[in-house]
């Protein structure tokens, strides 16, 4: 055991001598390179004052210049922004551009649509008053037939006494009835055409109506409208002589004479159609 204690501080010995130096050089240098690092020199002479200066002058141009710098890059900034700004906000304008345009194309595409179904439902309807007022008519028009049958025999009677000389026109009062005896008149009656025409306009002023769509668009023309009547009164033919300038005017003219029950022609009349042009206002009071 001490032979063992002995080596090892023998050992520890030599290890402490040779150490010892390597730690005194490494140290020794590393202080020395402080000492001159960190060494200020005083130098009062005229070109070390000089020096002094240039080297602040520098350091202050130095210290300018990176002022100079971040301020440009400041503005550049400011810049920048702004122009996203002003990009930012044009995108929006040309945005809100764009919706009201769109949005003006679909109110007027959906007051087309709305228009184009008020004049349908009003062709429905005037289609409906036309069916009622036909299926109303056709009694009438057969009640019509009927006296036209009569009153056409008796016509037939009256010419062919006429041809053979007898008597035209017969007027029997009591007395005479009593006794057998006939008053004989060869007064013939002409045709009347303003009566007429007078009839036909009462039987239009009655059945007219003013369309609902124009009422609501404050339209307002005139419409002559030709029309073809048969003995009977029954309507043969509508035509639009003059046109109002307005398709809806144009065709509640032509509804309103399929309409209208015309008187029949009197017996006077010896031809077996009648035209007329009438001329149809429409005016909003």
């Amino acid at each position: 055991m001490e032979n063992l204690s002995r080596t090892f501080f023998l050992a520890l010995f030599i290890s402490l001598l040779f150490h010892i130096p390597l730690l005194f050089i490494t140290f020794g240098f590393q202080i020395e390179k402080i000492k001159t690092e960190n060494v200020v020199v005083l130098d009062f002479s005229e070109t070390g004052i000089v020096a002094e200066k240039e080297v602040a002058h520098k350091r202050s141009s130095e210290k300018d210049r990176e002022v100079k710098h971040k301020e440009e890059k400041k503005k550049e900034k400011e810049k920048e922004r702004k122009r996203e700004k002003e990009k930012k906000r044009v995108k929006v304008q040309r945005t809100k551009k764009f919706k009201r345009k769109v949005v003006k194309k679909k109110k007027i595409e959906e007051r087309k649509k709305e228009v184009s179904r008020v004049v349908e439902k009003e062709e429905e309807n005037l289609q409906k008053v036309e069916q009622n007022t036909e299926s109303n008519i056709q009694p009438e028009e057969n009640v019509r037939k009927e006296k036209m049958k009569t009153e056409q025999q008796i016509l037939e009677r009256e010419k062919s006494n006429v041809e053979s000389g007898k008597v035209v026109k017969k007027s029997v009062s009591k007395g005479e009835a009593e006794k057998g005896k006939t008053v004989v008149s060869t007064n013939k009656k002409e045709f009347n055409r303003e009566s007429y025409v007078s009839l036909i306009i009462q039987e239009i002023e009655r059945k007219k109506f003013y369309p609902p769509l124009a009422r609501r668009l404050g339209i307002e023309g005139k419409v002559v409208v030709r029309i073809v009547v048969d003995r009977g009164g029954k309507l043969k033919e509508v035509s639009v002589v003059k046109s109002s300038g307005n398709k809806i005017l144009d065709r509640a003219a032509s509804k309103l004479m399929k309409k209208c029950n015309f008187p029949p022609l009197p017996p006077e009349y010896q031809k077996e159609v009648f035209d007329v042009e009438v001329p149809i206002r429409y005016e909003l009071k």
